[in-house]
């Protein structure tokens, strides 16, 4: 199994070396990528393609965040539903992270990434179950504005300081 999306986020400054801890959704099968990876870089398209990634980026997340899954799982390509089994797989992944960790209580960064023809949102967040780790959700769309790519990465362990401001 290849890593190469999470290596390149490594690389790009988004998430700190050392500090990835895990790859949660499918057994990592969201972040395999290409044996030729190309270079991660900032989104650089019109400001309204821009806001348009960033609008549904931020609209999966919220919808993954209120459970709703038949909303999110619509969105998701054939390939992206295959790699994740089912609905109730899906769906149950969910809700266990829902009591794990609560809900999210503050949000540390959204980031636009370009990779392996897919457009990255990536929204970095603190829950309140567990406030000193801060988790990356990543939402890959493909040229149809369809999610060709779902993962949950431990960002890291936050900063004493960070947690209580």
């Amino acid at each position: 199994m290849k890593f190469s999306l999470a290596t390149r986020l490594l690389s790009s400054g988004l998430l700190r070396p050392g500090l990835l801890c895990a790859c949660l959704l499918s057994g990592g099968q969201g972040l395999a990528q290409s044996p030729a990876p190309n270079p991660v870089r900032p989104a650089q398209s019109a400001p309204e393609a821009t806001e348009r990634v960033t609008r549904q980026g931020r609209s999966v997340v919220q919808q993954f965040y209120a459970v709703k899954i038949d909303s999110v799982w619509a969105t998701f390509t054939p390939e992206l539903r295959a790699s994740l089994g089912s609905l109730a797989a899906f769906r149950a992944y969910r809700e266990a992270g829902v009591r794990e960790y609560g809900a999210e209580t503050r949000v540390l960064s959204e980031r636009l990434l370009e990779a392996d023809g897919l457009r990255y949102y990536v929204r970095t967040a603190v829950f309140e179950r567990h406030p000193g780790q801060a988790w990356s959700v990543i939402v890959g769309f493909d040229a149809k504005n369809r999610v060709a790519a779902f993962t949950i990465l431990l960002a890291g362990e936050l900063e004493e300081e960070e947690v209580r401001t």
